[in-house]
């Protein structure tokens, strides 16, 4: 009846897009690294860049005369700042008596994380709490970088992480080598170089993740609180 039947492993190899073709087209696939493989290990860097780098977030709710236990969202790490305003004259004040719990009762908290403030607040009070979380991977190709949570400045700490993972395979699938056109290529291109400019990546990976560390607490200092 003139039509084929393609197993589903037949279409989208190695995570690429399955699309139509007119009967004939030739297609061809030979990417140096498939982009789901570039994508896996761009969100390995992403992944491992935490808890020495994080993403920042922010919370308000209004203070209930009533209560003194407030949920957090469940994404929360660490807090950096809790503070209060009244009303838009007089802006935001520091919050200096808090404490955080993050195995609070489900129950009561269903995210399991809870502060509890210490310091007197009227009612109608708006409190913002910012925190540190772990960075939000990348779930497509579109996403941009700032979808993260991250500094854009540490796009390239992403790159130089995500680079350095991918070059040693290069190395790695050349270790077979017992032809003579293989042979003459590693005179100019000897196995190695590829792990060598990795190793340099990781250099520089390492430089500017701490870069990125302190300009990340000079923002975002570890400030002293009150506890009950």
């Amino acid at each position: 009846n003139g039509s084929i039947v393609v197993p589903a492993w037949g279409r989208g190899w190695k995570g690429t897009t399955a699309v139509s073709h007119t009967l004939g087209t030739a297609v061809y696939v030979s990417p140096t690294y498939p982009r789901s493989i570039v994508s896996r290990e761009v969100n390995n860097a992403i992944r491992a860049v935490y808890p020495t780098l994080f993403a920042v977030a922010s919370t308000e709710f209004t203070i209930d005369p009533t209560r003194w236990q407030y949920e957090l969202p469940s994404s929360v790490e660490n807090v950096l700042a809790v503070e209060w305003k009244w009303d838009s004259i007089n802006g935001w004040r520091l919050l200096n008596g808090y404490e955080v719990t993050h195995a609070a009762n489900t129950t009561d908290f269903p995210s399991g994380k809870m502060l509890s403030i210490s310091d007197p607040l009227w009612g109608g009070v708006t409190v913002r709490v910012t925190y540190s979380k772990q960075p939000t991977l990348l779930s497509a190709g579109s996403d941009p970088f700032t979808a993260t949570g991250l500094p854009a400045s540490t796009r390239d700490v992403v790159v130089y992480g995500a680079t350095s993972r991918l070059l040693p395979w290069l190395d790695a699938g050349r270790l077979p080598v017992e032809t003579v056109a293989t042979d003459t290529q590693d005179q100019t291109k000897p196995v190695g170089n590829a792990i060598s400019v990795g190793r340099e990546l990781r250099s520089l990976y390492a430089v500017r993740i701490a870069q990125e560390r302190a300009a990340l607490l000079s923002r975002y200092p570890i400030r002293v609180h009150k506890v009950r």
